[in-house]
């Protein structure tokens, strides 16, 4: 059996975390303004490391996703998500679709703890 090939050559993904961390906001609007940042498609391919038209692939097959169906603008978060995925594909050969759903559930993790520390009242506790 043929180890699968890289659909997308990356060798030199950085962590996405460490590059694209969003800066503190000081004040909820401007919060909400980073919030809905935009990338033109061709800013998103650059940041992220692939061509447009590797870009073009992911969003045909539904990797991922433009802010309207036919548009070429995304949210500036697309790109930690795509670096994410990208990683994950070249790190752990998984394809883009499992890397994806990779990404989806710890998004909703990160989303569910951010909530439970909420409703701690800001109080972060380990278990273990």
């Amino acid at each position: 059996m043929r180890a699968p090939s890289r659909l997308l050559p990356n060798p030199q993904v950085p962590e996405a975390s460490q590059t694209l961390q969003a800066p503190q906001a000081s004040k909820p609007s401007e919060a909400a303004a980073r919030a809905e940042s935009y990338l033109s498609g061709a800013d998103l391919a650059r940041v992220v490391g692939i061509t447009a038209a590797a870009l073009d692939g992911l969003v045909r097959v539904g990797v991922v996703e433009a802010t309207m169906p036919g548009g070429d603008e995304f949210f500036a978060a697309t790109a930690i998500r795509l670096k994410r995925i990208l990683r994950l594909h070249h790190d752990l050969e998984l394809d883009l679709f499992g890397a994806a759903v990779v990404v989806d559930v710890l998004e909703r993790l990160e989303r569910v703890e951010a909530e439970l520390i909420r409703l701690r009242g800001g109080r972060e506790t380990r278990e273990g």
